[in-house]
């Protein structure tokens, strides 16, 4: 898994979904808390770790903002990160020296300053092999010097664009594209390669799955238009709508959906749904609300007749257009299953509560069956079998309880009660976090193998904050809320051998894995004088 970390809700609350990754999950082992001591019961000298100390430290400092490439060979962070000195920015925001290390060989490089830590100023390429990045951010006008870099090649960073706003790179790795200025240009990903220009006035844009075409979205304050362009440019772009709110690409590229403001119904929008590369739209719906493709590209869910953000009636259809079948009145959330032929959705929904009736339904003509009620996040897991759900009661006692829909059965199972944060893992293993205190901060972690009948929930670890498991499922990576400072303990378990080491204190979120066994982990710790980037090897 790439990203992320499981976390809790806050205090009281149930689990939080985030976009199908990893949150920051929850962990406080009592020796943490305590502090171990060595013999004679006198306590182990100040300047050196009560745990943990197992990582070197390959770069000395304050650091941030850690990021790594997908295939865990490098990794990027901010070096002395600071707040920009100017009113009326995010206050997480900060700037930096970006620092990017080999983690092949150890070696550090210093290749940027004032960076920022802001979601898009820091990208690597799909295959792992460049680099992007925007220096000398400007907080006020959310723009900055854009840089490439081939990774594991000797050489200084090319200079892309001067006042670069936003920047994507196609998913085959070939061309990338970026704001500059207002402006849209286009390059194959190549050291001295030329831009193209492609639009002007620009806000976003989205290479389509192929990289054959760019998704273009102009400023709101030109009209909003949305357009279809070609990369190579050997075709004028197609104008597909305007003014357009959200959008979306169909996962085979065939077809964009759009919301266009209504001409009709105030504070409402249309949905459309154009064809790629033709460009020739048709209308949808009426007042929709939100939309999504199924991952098979066959169908197109909306919610209909809503205004704003708020709930309305889930229709699902073909992903061309045309009539759809009703599944469910006053719809806030929906999820297709990854397989595609599945819809779970949460129907007379409560947007003051973010909870609803859970209403399943198999496609394409499924009926729909009612599993729960309020419920406020789901999960599919991936192999398709299995639906995990929570359901907030107030009888006997309030609680958040954790419940398993298996595919083909007429309804649910309850898990346990009073469980904050859960997802499946590799292998369909569903892990999850109970019994917790310190408003969620420190839970057990439990693990339930879903095939197994009548199984039960097998405690993991005690106290834990944040999970990750390896890619291949053979260890986990939790991580420990400490009380004494806004840092966390980080341990790594073999989930074969049960073996459980811890490998430092003091951490800022998140720790990663830097292989899909799980054997090196890269963190950053944030205790005055062992400040900096770390790297470990001597995982259980």
């Amino acid at each position: 898994m790439d990203g992320g970390v499981r976390d809790g809700g806050p205090g009281g609350g149930g689990p939080v979904r985030a976009g199908g990754r990893w949150v920051p999950g929850v962990v406080a082992a009592a020796c943490l808390a305590a502090g171990c001591s060595k013999g004679g019961g006198q306590p182990a000298p100040a300047e050196k770790p009560l745990v943990g100390g197992l990582g070197r430290r390959l770069v000395a400092g304050p650091v941030g903002d850690l990021k790594l490439t997908k295939d865990g060979a490098w990794a990027t962070f901010l070096r002395n990160p600071k707040r920009p000195a100017i009113q009326g920015v995010s206050p997480l925001m900060v700037l930096g020296e970006l620092g990017l290390v080999s983690l092949k060989d150890d070696g550090v490089r210093f290749i940027g300053q004032a960076v920022s830590n802001r979601p898009g100023s820091v990208l690597f390429s799909p295959d792992s092999k460049w680099l992007f990045f925007v220096e000398g951010f400007n907080a006020a006008a959310e723009s900055g010097v854009l840089r490439t870099l081939p990774l594991g090649q000797a050489g200084e960073a090319e200079q892309r664009g001067r006042s670069v706003s936003f920047v994507t790179v196609s998913p085959t790795g070939k061309t990338f594209a970026f704001v500059d200025g207002g402006v849209l240009r286009v390059a194959p990903l190549e050291a001295g390669s030329t831009t193209r220009t492609v639009a002007t006035d620009v806000s976003t844009a989205q290479f389509t799955p192929d990289g054959t075409f760019l998704v273009v979205h102009h400023r709101r304050s030109v009209g909003g238009g949305l357009e279809l362009a070609w990369v190579d440019g050997t075709k004028p772009a197609v104008r597909l709508g305007d003014p357009v709110g959200d959008w979306t690409i169909s996962p085979d590229g065939h077809r964009v959906a759009f919301a266009v403001d209504s001409r009709t119904a105030r504070d409402t929008r249309d949905l459309y749904v154009a064809t790629i590369p033709e460009g020739r739209s048709s209308r949808v719906g009426p007042g929709v609300t939100a939309f999504a493709f199924s991952p098979d590209s066959a169908l197109l869910a909306r919610l209909e007749e809503g205004k704003a953000d708020s709930a309305g009636k889930l229709v699902v259809g073909p992903a061309a257009g045309g009539a759809g079948r009703m599944l469910g009145e006053r719809t806030g959330k929906f999820w297709f299953s990854p397989d595609s032929k599945a819809i779970a959705a949460l129907t007379n929904y409560d947007e003051k509560k973010s909870w609803g009736r859970l209403t399943y339904a198999e496609m394409p003509d499924g009926k729909p069956v009612d599993l729960g009620t309020r419920v406020s996040t789901t999960v599919w897991s991936p192999d398709n079998r299995h639906l995990a759900f929570n359901s907030t009661v107030f009888q006997p006692l309030p609680s958040v309880d954790l419940w398993l829909h298996v595919r083909g059965k007429p309804s649910a199972a309850k898990v346990m009660t009073n469980v904050y944060g859960y997802d499946f893992g590799p292998g369909g293993v569903l892990y999850l976090r109970s019994e917790c205190i310190r408003e969620a901060r420190a839970c057990t972690l439990e693990r339930l193998d879903p095939s197994v009948p009548d199984g039960k929930p097998t405690p993991i670890l005690e106290g834990v904050f944040g999970f990750r498991p390896s890619e291949a499922g053979n260890r986990m990576l939790v991580t420990y809320a400490r009380t004494d400072a806004d840092t966390y303990d980080v341990a790594v378990m073999n989930l074969k051998t049960s073996v459980r080491v811890t490998l430092e204190e003091r951490i800022l979120l998140p720790a990663l894995f830097a292989d899909p066994q799980g054997s090196k982990v890269v963190y950053l710790v944030s205790q005055g004088e062992r400040s900096g980037f770390y790297v470990c090897d001597q995982v259980p």
